[in-house]
């Protein structure tokens, strides 16, 4: 009979033996990182990305441990950990592609005290990650010594306060800029570009593109709408983004791309156009309490007269008045055809109710381009005197309805073609005795379906406990010495997965459970919003009986309208229990 003279050793003691005995082979992510603020100390050319990996390289040579790849992120802040390739050598981490991580210096890794002293004392650890920061003299593979891990936190917390430091001096730096008339953004709005004079940036007029600005403040003076003017541009004109891409001021016949009424909206509310500079709109992103993405105005950073305007004065104020009367109204023209009570009422203006939500929203899909229809709020002109509703249309991706709709119907319209339809369905096969069949008949065969997933789970379970006492079978056979260490352990190895596999099958059971009565739910309320509507006088179409009903519904470019129910109520009803629907 085979003995071990380790037989008599406890289990915690045979992995600590196991672990000394087998070296284990590493695998690195080298990390390197380089901070937005550009006064940092580490952005000259001695701690570049090149030479930060040149040294974890050399580092990994001399230690013998193999290197996967080199994540960079380049300009991203120290104190978080949202970095794009940061968060891809965590990813690598947990599916098992690295073990081990080398950085420069604990700097490279983060300036959070508290988040980087989280990662290596507890995240890595558990991970079984080596952590390697070169010019700190720190390597975690056989764990941190107590006066190594006082040092980490001390440099941490420097780091910190440092990351802090700067950033507030970088910010009030650029707070003093702004207050100078110095323009700080990246890129200059469209009709200006950026100047270097006597030290400053400063916006100076685009003469290729200043007409086309002014073009659209003349069209906009002269009571044009947002989408007119962006019809009339797209004609013509490259869009902002085009220009700057490529420097063509003039389309093409290859140019498909379109101007839209937002940028337009933008440009007319913009003040940089009449010679002034706002700043410091945006707020921080760094900030989790601001849920805007704008700060609140008196934060701005306004300063009047620091570049040649653009636009007269008069005329960004008789534009603003303008786009002020009409914000929150349909156009003139869509109302001076209103009739009521046999008077034209030329005058009357309707309030937009933008938040108003559609019955079809997000269920009609156009079968000429498979996109999902868009909505507009309005009224329906003469025929149908003062009714207002949605309209839904589809124009295959032209936004500015150069070309002519393709798809388009009314939301009354769909109403009637819906009502028609379930009494179709009434007529010819759905009758009241048919209800409570088809209720008895699902819940049964839930029932059946629930039971013979738990009868499975029920299997799996006894197996589980079954492997879970073979286990320890085998692990008192290897203490009395009856089996060796490497047949235990390859023993329990196989085991252990056995069992993970398992669980993992008990997962997909109650998963499949939930989605019996999940399923089971929704075809109950499908029954009774059906035959609720057999029963009432009048069918009621509204929001709720919509969702509980359709699909989705597909409309031809000849008004050619298909309703797609979520269930069918016929003899194989409980075969949807299981599948998604279609």
């Amino acid at each position: 009979m085979a003995r071990t003279k380790n037989r008599h050793k406890s289990q915690s003691e045979i992995c600590a033996l196991d672990t000394k005995t087998i070296e284990k082979t590493y695998i690195a992510g080298i990390y390197t990182r380089l901070s937005q603020e550009r006064k940092e100390e580490y952005r000259d050319k001695s701690n570049s990305l090149e030479m930060q990996e040149e040294l974890c390289i050399k580092e990994a040579s001399e230690k013998g441990i193999k290197i996967f790849r080199t994540y960079k992120d380049y300009e991203y802040s120290g104190t978080n950990f949202k970095r794009p390739d940061f968060l891809e050598m965590m990813e690598d981490i947990r599916i098992g592609r690295i073990n081990c991580i080398i950085v420069k210096d604990m700097s490279r890794f983060g300036r959070e005290y508290l988040e980087i002293s989280n990662y290596i004392e507890k995240v890595f650890p558990f991970l079984g990650v080596r952590f390697i920061s070169v010019n700190d003299k720190l390597d975690t593979k056989d764990g941190i010594k107590s006066d190594k891990s006082y040092e980490i936190a001390i440099k941490n917390i420097f780091n910190d306060l440092y990351a802090k430091d700067i950033s507030k001096k970088v910010k009030a730096s650029k707070e003093i800029k702004m207050k100078q008339g110095t323009f700080i953004g990246a890129i200059a709005p469209y009709g200006y570009k950026v100047d270097k004079i006597d030290g400053k940036r400063v916006l100076v007029i685009d003469e290729k593109v200043a007409g086309v600005v002014r073009l659209i403040f003349y069209m906009a003076s002269q009571g044009k709408s947002n989408m007119q003017i962006a019809r009339e541009l797209t004609k013509t004109y490259t869009t902002p983004d085009e220009y700057k891409r490529t420097g063509k001021i003039f389309k093409d016949k290859k140019d498909t791309k379109q101007w839209n009424s937002s940028y337009i909206s933008r440009i007319l509310s913009h003040e940089t156009y009449i010679g002034n500079l706002i700043q410091r709109i945006n707020a921080n992103r760094n900030n989790p309490m601001r849920k805007s993405k704008f700060r609140d105005k008196e934060e701005w950073i306004i300063r009047e007269n620091t570049h040649e305007a653009l636009i007269d004065k008069d005329v960004f104020e008789r534009v603003r008045k303008i786009k002020e009367t009409n914000q929150g109204t349909l156009p003139y023209h869509s109302l001076k055809n209103i009739i009521k009570d046999g008077k034209e009422n030329v005058g009357v203006k309707i309030q937009r109710d933008h938040k108003k939500e559609g019955k079809y929203d997000d269920l009609i899909q156009c079968s000429v381009c498979g996109r999902n229809l868009k909505k507009q709020y309005g009224p329906r002109g003469l025929k149908y005197h003062d009714e207002i509703c949605y309209c839904y249309y589809c124009k295959g991706g032209d936004r500015l309805n150069l070309e002519k709709s393709h798809v388009r119907i009314y939301e009354t319209d769909l109403d009637k073609i819906l009502v028609d339809t379930l009494k179709r369905l009434f007529s010819s096969f759905y009758k009241n005795d048919k209800r409570l069949q088809l209720k008895i008949y699902l819940e049964n065969i839930s029932t059946e379906k629930i039971n013979q997933v738990s009868l499975k789970t029920d299997v799996n379970n006894k197996k589980i406990a079954s492997l879970r006492i073979n286990l320890q079978e085998q692990y008192e056979n290897y203490v009395k010495g009856e089996v060796l260490l490497s047949d235990f352990k390859i023993e329990s190895k196989k085991i252990n997965n056995q069992i993970k596999t398992l669980k993992n099958e008990l997962k997909v059971f109650d998963e499949r459970t939930r989605n019996i009565k999940k399923k089971k739910r929704e075809i109950m309320e499908f029954i009774d919003a059906l035959f609720g509507c057999l029963d009432a006088k009048s069918i009621e179409v509204d929001k709720e009986l919509v969702d509980t009903l359709i699909s989705h519904i597909e409309i031809s470019a000849y008004k050619q309208v298909s309703i797609y129910f979520k269930f069918k109520l016929d003899k194989d009803v409980g075969k949807q229990l299981e599948v998604e629907h279609e």
